[in-house]
């Protein structure tokens, strides 16, 4: 038949098919992408820019999705240099905006910091906001600014004795002071309770 080609031993070449343009793979849906890990709200997320710190973080993670979609990110920094170690753990609110940072983010290359480095992410060891919060209630290591944690409520960021004493009801070394010894602009306990009014 007219059309076909045949190769130097006479056998007939099949025709290629061609279409003017392959659609692209659409998103799965979020209960596809949480089917079997419905307890993963905590995702280590390696390959980080070594100057990147928590609230670099942040901003990287609000190119994706609302700071309302997460609560907890912790960069854990190397004492011994000015460098974070490569790693990062950040609790996400439910399991269906875990998935979705995991499929949005996972292989892409960073927006700050070295490009050429490309985001990993996995499952965490521990789960849930309050897993993560009991580590540091915990410990009786001080820590400064850069290395603490920043934990959220509805978007808003709250002190981490605050967090420990609210959140988990517990207080650790000098957790009593929550509500004095915290950082202008960041959110304590009675300001999620009443709305941010002061009582006199």
């Amino acid at each position: 038949p007219a059309g076909r080609k045949e190769d130097k031993r006479g056998v007939r070449v099949p025709r290629l098919r061609t279409s003017a343009a392959v659609a692209p793979r659409a998103l799965p849906s979020a209960a596809a992408m949480t089917a079997g890990v419905e307890t993963v709200t905590t995702l280590n997320i390696r390959n980080l820019p070594r100057k990147m710190s928590a609230a670099d973080l942040v901003k990287e993670l609000e190119l994706y999705m609302p700071r309302e979609a997460f609560d907890f990110v912790y960069v854990p920094w190397d004492k011994k240099c000015s460098n974070n170690m490569g790693y990062a753990f950040v609790n996400f609110v439910d399991t269906a905006c875990s998935a979705r940072a995991s499929c949005m983010m996972d292989g892409q290359d960073w927006h700050m910091g070295i490009r050429s480095r490309s985001v990993k992410i996995m499952p965490a060891h521990l789960q849930g906001l309050s897993a993560n919060l009991q580590r540091f209630a915990d410990s009786d290591e001080e820590m400064d600014d850069l290395q603490m944690p920043l934990v959220f409520v509805n978007g808003r960021e709250l002190a981490l004795k605050a967090a420990l004493s609210c959140l988990l009801g517990v207080y650790p070394t000098k957790a009593q002071e929550a509500t004095s010894d915290i950082h202008d602009g960041v959110t304590t306990c009675g300001d999620e309770e009443d709305g941010g009014a002061t009582s006199s």
